[in-house]
């Protein structure tokens, strides 16, 4: 299951200020001197000439004029970004097939004429095959919901808000800086005044986002330019959406979430996602796999899996994995760093090494991978050391001499604790 971004059409994709302010004042609807955006052009008309004759300036701009209407500034890249990381866009939107008043222009394959000639299918990477102009805002909902929708961008706050809207999607609320959008948005939707708003909103860090192909480029780029998805590429908020729809239940993922770091090193980062109606949970992003070493998200995961299965519940429990993103969710488990060992702490560890023992048997561990410092022998373990503790004394002055570990002959220890012999 891929993450899936959806998109209306009409007034996100499209930007039709220019063109309502040009035909309106070609048809006499308006004078020059009114500003030139949708709403300004609305108001004039509505206010000069009534409710007939703004339904038939709509079917005009989106039917016969619709392909001089450029698309929303960014919303190129967007598609760009979203087809270098392995993000599936859909259009999902609704439109009448024919204007209400005026001549009756088929107004579906206008809105495809569009994005045909504007190279949304042959340079931006947007499937014919995912665009869906629906016939009223129920079908429309109803096909956000099918499509798999990790998230969805609409200019109209009524189709967002409606009770039917899939609440496991993200809503983000499109408002291209109009003075008269300026109420406040409610929740759960996401604000964004620009495409460069919602790409930061998605993918967290806009500054490799490439630019758009020159207008003069006929070919498409060579379908290798495209590379592999990253969960490093997309926001926490969009990776934990998503990852909740893969889980069991799917409706866990409600429109409140939002994300906090946790903890961040080399390996991986872990987010604890809070939410406003089911118990927080961990999102765990890890990084690919060097070739030939472990791959840390498949041990992790599938040993976690074993251990609920045979009935450890001091772990965390596994809700949902995405392998092609690098990331898994896991139930939170509220807790604090030690300060020291104290003897609860001590026994806890100690119950869990038991438990841990209790599970040795080779025909239920057959498929629990090893974990990328697992040591079987008493050499492995040293050469561990030797390999991680100069890199730790050297970030921690004042420590002993790294040797001195190596001092602590584990051969020395009583037989009973090393290694659970």
């Amino acid at each position: 299951m891929t993450p899936t971004v959806g998109i209306d059409f009409d007034n996100t994709l499209v930007c039709y200020d220019a063109l309502f302010h040009r035909c309106a004042t070609e048809l006499g609807l308006c004078d020059a001197t009114v500003a030139p955006t949708r709403q300004t052009v609305r108001g004039a008309v509505l206010a000069r000439h009534g409710n007939e004759a703004w339904t038939r300036l709509q079917g005009i701009v989106y039917g016969e004029r619709i392909l001089e209407a450029p698309p929303a500034p960014g919303a190129q890249a967007f598609l760009l970004r979203c087809k270098a990381d392995g993000v599936r866009v859909c259009v999902v939107s609704h439109r009448t097939r024919q204007p209400a008043i005026g001549d009756p222009h088929d107004l579906h394959e206008a809105g495809r004429a569009w994005l045909a000639h504007h190279a949304f299918f042959s340079r931006f990477g947007l499937d014919p095959d995912l665009v869906f102009y629906e016939t009223s805002q129920e079908r429309k909902v109803a096909r956000i919901a099918t499509t798999g929708c990790t998230c969805f961008v609409d200019d109209l706050r009524a189709c967002l808000l409606r009770p039917d809207f899939p609440a496991r999607v993200l809503r983000v609320l499109y408002l291209p800086g109009d003075s008269e959008r300026d109420e406040p948005v409610p929740p759960p939707l996401v604000p964004c005044r620009d495409w460069d708003h919602v790409t930061r909103v998605l993918f967290g860090d806009a500054s490799a986002r490439p630019s758009p192909p020159p207008a003069s480029s006929a070919s498409p780029p060579p379908a290798s330019s495209a590379s592999p998805p990253s969960s490093a590429r997309l926001s926490p908020l969009l990776l934990a959406r998503h990852l909740l729809a893969r889980s069991a239940d799917p409706s866990a993922a409600s429109e409140g979430l939002h994300c906090e770091i946790l903890a961040e090193g080399i390996n991986s980062q872990v987010y604890r996602v809070r939410d406003r109606r089911a118990p927080d949970v961990v999102l765990k992003v890890y990084s690919p796999p060097a070739p030939g070493r472990p791959d840390r998200l498949a041990t992790e995961y599938g040993a976690l899996e074993f251990l609920w299965r045979q009935g450890v519940r001091c772990v965390p429990r596994p809700l949902a994995a995405g392998p092609d993103l690098h990331a898994a969710i896991y139930a939170f488990i509220p807790g604090r760093p030690l300060s020291e060992a104290s003897p609860e702490a001590v026994r806890a560890a100690w119950e869990f090494f038991v438990a841990l023992q209790d599970l040795r048997d080779p025909a239920l561990t057959a498929n629990v991978g090893a974990a990328a410092e697992a040591c079987f022998t008493c050499d492995e373990h040293l050469a561990v050391l030797d390999r991680v503790r100069p890199a730790a004394h050297r970030r921690r002055p004042g420590r002993r001499d790294p040797q001195h570990r190596r001092d602590l002959r584990l051969d020395r220890w009583p037989g009973h604790l090393a290694f659970g012999r």
